[in-house]
């Protein structure tokens, strides 16, 4: 009965039997059969077949209740499986697909060669959507994302790294100063490459950009952050970001520097996100810690959220 319950939860997900069976890896006529099972027990249609299997005024208290249910069975097992001491089960997160390279996937390698009896259940997508995700129960954590807010959210830091001013040192040569940093006053006359506007790193830069009444507007927008990377190794002009952002490790780092903001130093914190009311397991506990352990003893350019070296 439990399987069936699941079926019924695939189907109000995806609105579709033949894309829910697909989901499922069952046959349509198989989980056609299901469903009529189901509801010839429950005395009352729960899709409306002819509305695109909506769920009927019935249906849709009784999903409710199973959602519920189902979430306090998931909170249950995994109190017990911690009151166990039971490492073992599946985690299901989400990472933003700008961070899904290098800097999380040697990580994730890592975990699941130390730890096999944990399966990691991982999907890749934009920040907003993740969050969607984690709202609607797709998965139980979003990482490595920058703060975010939400009614029924907790987020917790892990690491930040700081902001720089990237480009090749000969695009930039006087301006330089002896401490390595460079202001934002000296990038008059210096193209700005940059994410679109609707990336929350763009946001941030615009905001610096206006506190210090310097008007930019990049020669180049893009989603891209290999192409940003690209651009500015040819001297195309500067951005803004993180080292991790750009996927550069320091021995990669010919050809392109790193500076300070000299008037304002400003970091991108990362973290990760829960739903605030909700058990979190030790086994969501070791991969945050370890992936934070990670990140400080393998990555030259993170420190702990709190600024101190570990």
């Amino acid at each position: 009965m439990i399987e069936q319950l699941d079926y019924l939860l695939m189907i109000d997900e995806k609105r579709n039997i033949s894309k829910a069976a697909e989901a499922l890896y069952i046959s349509q006529p198989a989980l056609s059969k299901q469903l009529r099972q189901v509801e010839k027990k429950l005395g009352f249609r729960i899709f409306d077949r002819e509305r695109n299997m909506i769920p009927t005024y019935e249906g849709s208290i009784f999903l409710d209740s199973l959602k519920r249910q189902k979430n306090d069975y998931v909170q249950t097992m995994r109190v017990i499986n911690d009151i166990m001491e039971t490492y073992s089960g599946s985690i299901h997160l989400g990472i933003p697909s700008n961070r899904a390279g290098y800097v999380f996937g040697m990580y994730l390698a890592s975990f699941i060669k130390g730890n096999p009896e944990i399966h990691v259940d991982m999907i890749s997508k934009p920040i907003k959507y993740l969050i969607n995700d984690l709202e609607n129960r797709k998965i139980d954590m979003a990482c490595m994302v920058p703060h975010v807010s939400g009614e029924h959210l907790s987020y917790t830091r892990i690491v930040r790294e700081p902001l720089s001013i990237i480009a090749d040192p000969a695009l930039l040569k006087e301006k330089i100063r002896p401490d390595g940093s460079v202001s934002l006053r000296d990038l008059n006359g210096i193209p700005y490459i940059g994410l679109r506007s609707d990336f929350r790193l763009r946001n941030i830069t615009d905001r610096l950009f206006e506190k210090h009444g310097i008007v930019k507007e990049p020669l180049i927008e893009t989603e891209s952050m290999q192409l940003i990377s690209t651009l500015v190794r040819e001297g195309m002009g500067f951005t803004i970001s993180t080292a991790s952002q750009m996927d550069v490790f320091p021995a990669k780092a010919d050809g392109i520097g790193f500076y300070t903001i000299s008037e304002d130093p400003m970091f991108w914190e990362l973290g990760y996100a829960v739903r605030g009311n909700e058990y979190l397991s030790n086994m969501y506990l070791k991969f945050v810690e370890g992936l934070k352990h990670y990140l400080l003893s393998n990555d030259a350019y993170f420190e702990s959220a709190d600024g101190s070296a570990e």
